[in-house]
């Protein structure tokens, strides 16, 4: 749900910058420039547009040090190559309680 939430944001930014476009520059490339610099904008921005990039940032830097900069190449290396996870739905759990049971006895409070 989050993703579709930030795909609308991205679209009204979107439409936001393309009226803009026209109604400042009052010519065709006026359209084509707005929605294009939406969505940039609309991709990039941590207001409304991309907050999927803001919520990420904001987990490795709170997370800093406890996990991996490159999350997602790790997950996937969990998964796919060492066998530790499994997808059940669109959750990730651990494939043995024995390991799950160690990290969670050795982590920091």
């Amino acid at each position: 749900m989050p993703l579709l939430n930030d795909l609308a944001g991205w679209l009204g930014t979107g439409l936001r910058w393309a009226v803009l476009g026209v109604v400042f520059t009052q010519h065709p490339v006026g359209l084509a420039f707005g929605l294009t610099l939406g969505l940039v904008l609309g991709l990039t921005s941590f207001s409304d547009g991309g907050p999927v990039v803001a919520r990420y940032l904001m987990l490795l830097i709170v997370t800093r040090g406890r996990l991996p900069w490159r999350l997602g190449r790790f997950l996937r290396w969990c998964h796919a190559d060492a066998g530790l996870l499994r997808t059940a739905g669109i959750a990730c759990q651990f494939r043995h309680r024995e390991l799950q049971d160690h990290l969670a006895a050795t982590s920091l409070p």
